[in-house]
């Protein structure tokens, strides 16, 4: 992303050591938020182009459908959030730096009116009590097959 906006900011929030980490080992310069309650965490996402979810721990992350909840496009590769929610203009799968390309141009040169467009698409897909019973299927299926 880097390379396609030169002028990008990376901001983060949670763990401050695993920011540490990647400004390191990927010589990134990343803002810090620290650690965010609830509403500040949705505005955060919501004020943001899209949501980066490149740790995985082995439990179903919450980070990109919190991102999603508050419009805000994914790039991510948390196996049982991209099963669900497949091919999509509003996630992009972090192992193919092609669509991560592409997807971000689009996101990042968008008027505001297709921002807002892919917001209401997020929202309106990410509501859905259908795509609600899947996640939470498919966490409780990964989950007792590790028990």
């Amino acid at each position: 992303m880097t390379k396609t906006n030169s002028n990008i900011k990376l901001d983060y929030f949670g763990d401050k050591n695993i920011g540490e980490f990647f400004s390191r080992k990927y010589g990134f310069n990343l803002n810090y938020l620290g650690k965010l309650d609830r509403k500040k965490l949705s505005e955060e996402y919501a004020r943001h182009t899209a949501t980066i979810a490149p740790v995985y721990n082995g439990n179903f992350e919450m980070v990109p459908i919190q991102s999603l909840l508050s419009g805000t496009p994914v790039i991510s590769f948390i196996q049982p959030f991209m099963e669900v929610t497949g091919r999509s203009e509003v996630v992009a799968n972090i192992s193919n730096v092609h669509e991560v390309k592409t997807k971000y141009k689009y996101w990042s040169y968008s008027s505001s009116e297709s921002i807002q467009r892919i917001k209401d698409k997020i929202l309106s897909v990410m509501l859905n009590t259908k795509v609600a019973d899947e996640l939470m299927r498919k966490y409780f299926l990964d989950l007792n097959s590790q028990i």
